[in-house]
């Protein structure tokens, strides 16, 4: 096989997964766009104003639980 010919086959693999990583993004930023507006809609705001009176917003442990060592020893990392 000459080398003009080798280069015209990579180009021609090159040219369809260029075609193909195009396809690929142009669909993933419709599904995101998608995405932002079902949770822009009115609907999806009322349930999230149900959904926030589940969120912990705050955690105190007694200063005795903080100061335990743990249970098991950590791994060590090696160096190489």
């Amino acid at each position: 096989m000459t080398f003009v010919a080798e280069v015209k086959t990579q180009c021609g693999a090159m040219d369809a997964q260029y075609e193909e990583r195009t396809k690929t993004r142009a669909e993933e930023t419709e599904a995101i766009s998608k995405a932002v507006e079902i949770l822009d809609a009115e609907e999806a705001h009322a349930s999230f104003a149900k959904s926030f009176s589940f969120l912990q917003e705050s955690h105190k442990s007694p200063p005795a639980l903080c100061a335990r060592p743990p249970a098991w020893p950590r791994p060590r990392i090696l160096a190489w």
